[in-house]
């Protein structure tokens, strides 16, 4: 994993998520798509059409697991957080917008905005799963 800084800001045109991706697979921020960019609805399904030819992967999306009421702790998705995976994690920032970070087993470890300043709330995790 590389730290990529997200290069394009704001609600409509931030590409925090692309960096975020540049980030884990080590490549430069331009050689992601800008995936989020306004008008490129539904990003979701282009993002795992991208994921799915580039590296056989796709995204899986999970609440956080403080969110799943009566969570039990060896389950699947709490025992993720035991091991060294690189996933994103999706919020709320303290600027009151969407916005994507790295994680690592749980713990943010890489935020593509200058202000570095994280989340202010945590909404999804992002998983990559092998097709």
């Amino acid at each position: 994993m590389k730290p990529v800084m997200q290069t394009l800001f704001g609600p409509e045109d931030g590409d925090c998520f692309r960096a975020c991706l540049a980030s884990i697979f080590d490549r430069d921020i331009e050689t992601v798509p800008h995936f989020c960019r306004k008008g490129n609805e539904p990003w979701s399904t282009d993002t795992q059409a991208w994921l799915a030819h580039e590296y056989g992967l796709g995204l899986l999306s999970t609440m956080p697991i403080e969110a799943i009421e009566g969570l039990p702790k060896d389950s699947f998705i709490a025992t993720l957080f035991t091991l060294p995976c690189h996933h994103l994690i999706i919020g709320r920032s303290p600027r009151g917008i969407s916005h994507s970070v790295v994680g690592l087993s749980g713990k943010i470890i890489h935020d593509p905005h200058p202000d570095n300043l994280g989340l202010v709330e945590v909404q999804t995790w992002e998983f990559f799963v092998k097709l």
